[in-house]
Parts: structure tokens; sequence; C-alpha cells
């Protein structure tokens, strides 16, 4: 009904190659359906390689503590703001990536875009998540086991 992943009163968490999608549908509460949440004091939270899509308030919603995460690397659909910095709303919200990178200095190489997945939650050909994912920090193999391309795809599912 909430999130997704929430990191609360921890630092230095990892959330790597995970699809994070539909969160929050079903919440009556107007912060809930963020794809990650960090927030009391959490830092130093490395978030990467991760796909956000269809959730019902943000891809990352936090405690406006940004600047002290490490966000790179991820995919935002354009149906709802890809950062919420803030929990006051309408306060730092980021709507793209374009956004980001500009206003605080994150997300170097991620994507907003469109998306569709199909079945197993596997983005389809084409898609722009496949070969955007930083090697370095993705696992060898995916959701499913699949061994990882040298260039993987963004989220928990490899192409082709």
């Amino acid at each position: 009904e909430g999130t997704g992943i929430t990191f609360t009163l921890t630092s230095n968490n990892v959330a790597i190659n995970n699809t994070l999608i539909r969160n929050g549908l079903g919440s009556t509460t107007t912060t809930n359906g963020a794809g990650i949440r960090y927030g009391s004091g959490s830092k130093g939270n490395v978030i990467k390689n991760n796909l956000f899509t269809l959730n019902r308030v943000c891809g990352i919603h936090g405690d406006g503590s940004l600047a002290n995460q490490v966000v790179d690397n991820n995919f935002y659909d354009l149906s709802v703001p890809a950062i919420w910095d803030s929990y006051n709303k309408g306060q730092r919200t980021f709507a793209t990536v374009a956004d980001v990178k500009s206003q605080a200095g994150q997300e170097a190489h991620g994507i907003s875009g469109m998306i569709t997945l199909g079945a197993g939650l596997k983005p389809l050909v084409g898609s722009p998540v496949f070969g955007a994912a930083n090697p370095s920090v993705a696992p060898k193999t995916d959701f499913y086991n699949k061994a990882r391309q040298t260039k993987p795809t963004i989220g928990a599912v490899e192409l082709p």
C-alpha cells in the first residue's frame, strides 16, 4: 500500500537494480506511493540502476537530504515526479531527471521517459533502460538468475 523500499533511521543502505512499480495505489495517505523513501536523517544511501514506473506519488521520496545520498543511473517514468525531496507537498519536487541534474546535482546518467513492461516485468526490446545501467554496481544476474549483459539493463530484469 505504501512504498516499495524504505530507509528510515538507517544510513549507508544500497538499492540497486530494482523494478519499483505501482507502489501506493491502494493508499489514502497523500505521501504514500514512492518507489523508494528515505527519511529521519538517513544518509549515504546508494540508489542506482533502479526502474521507477507507475508509482502513485513519485520515484524517490525523501526528507530534504537528497544531497546526502548517491543517486544515479535510475529510470523514472513521466507519470509522476522523479524525486520529491521534502515532506512538505510541492517543495523540492523534481519532475524529470533534467531537473534533478540541474537543481540537485544528482542523476548524471539518469533517464526520464516512457516505458512499457512485458510479462514478468521485463522491459520490451528497444526500451531506453536497455544497456543504461552502471555495470560496476549491477549484480551479475537478474531477478530470474539470468546473466547480465556487459552493458546491463536498468531494473530487476535483464534484456534481451
